[in-house]
């Protein structure tokens, strides 16, 4: 009686059907960028991918919905909270890894090669420490070149 059962569950598993991702179509993100403009809250990416919304969660759903690929939020090692955002940071953690570095960004940030600076110069608090910690480090540019405060 057991074989079958375990006959049937192998045949039910091997016929399911899957929806599966082309590897070809995902778009790992490594910087995202969190703003907020007249009441609109903008998702950037360092792949030039964008969401906006009422909510970061809308921004987040409007980022993917208009990604010409599948955008991989798994493979964000920062995200950059420019002035005002920092109250999103529960929200964000329903989207990033726990242990995605944090930053407060100046407005407008490039995310060309930000990525490439923060790999070397550390942050230093995840995103679920953010709550724990008096101050955040605030990375600042100025002509392509990359500080932290």
């Amino acid at each position: 009686m057991k074989i079958l059962l375990y006959i049937g569950l192998l045949l039910l598993v091997c016929f399911l059907p899957v929806d599966g991702t082309d590897v070809g179509k995902l778009i790992p993100v490594e910087v995202i960028a969190i703003s907020e403009s007249e009441g609109m809250i903008t998702v950037r990416t360092d792949t030039g991918d964008q969401g906006r919304g009422e909510d970061l969660s809308t921004a987040f759903a409007d980022l993917k919905d208009s990604a010409s690929g599948v955008i991989y939020l798994d493979t964000a090692e920062y995200v950059l909270l420019e002035p005002g955002t920092e109250r999103f940071v529960d929200t964000a953690e329903s989207y990033l890894k726990g242990d995605t570095k944090v930053c407060v960004a100046q407005e407008g940030i490039p995310l060309d090669d930000v990525a490439n600076y923060l790999s070397v110069h550390h942050p230093g608090i995840r995103l679920e420490e953010v709550r724990e910690v008096a101050e955040i480090p605030c990375i600042a540019e100025e002509d392509g070149r990359y500080w932290i405060q």
